[in-house]
């Protein structure tokens, strides 16, 4: 699980699904949607970096020091509550590296 970043403790305390399928689903495993997001509130360290035209890792390292859930982070909440599995966050959050094979479900 290292992938989504979730640790061992983590997962001895959450739930792990696993898609399964069925008719109501067309056999995916998946029915419906649930968002992850990545919300950066604006502050004065990271407006002035705006109007500095910084990099985007510095805005982003800003964003995460004053609170911001990256949408890993949030996809990996998710996970563990039982709403996603750990490729479909892998998938949509991008993960740099990702190969569905990479991913087991336990």
């Amino acid at each position: 699980m290292r992938l989504v970043g979730i640790t061992d403790e983590e997962l001895s305390r959450g739930t792990l699904m696993k898609p399964v399928g069925c008719e109501a689903c067309g056999g995916t495993g998946y029915r419906g949607r649930r968002a992850i997001f990545e919300l950066m509130t604006m502050n004065s360290e990271i407006r002035d970096l705006a109007f500095n035209r910084s990099g985007i890792s510095k805005l982003r390292s800003a964003a995460i020091r004053g609170g911001m859930r990256s949408l890993v982070e949030d996809g990996k909440i998710k996970i563990l509550k039982g709403d996603t599995t750990p490729s479909e966050i892998a998938n949509f959050a991008q993960i740099e590296g990702y190969s569905p094979s990479e991913i087991s479900h336990g």
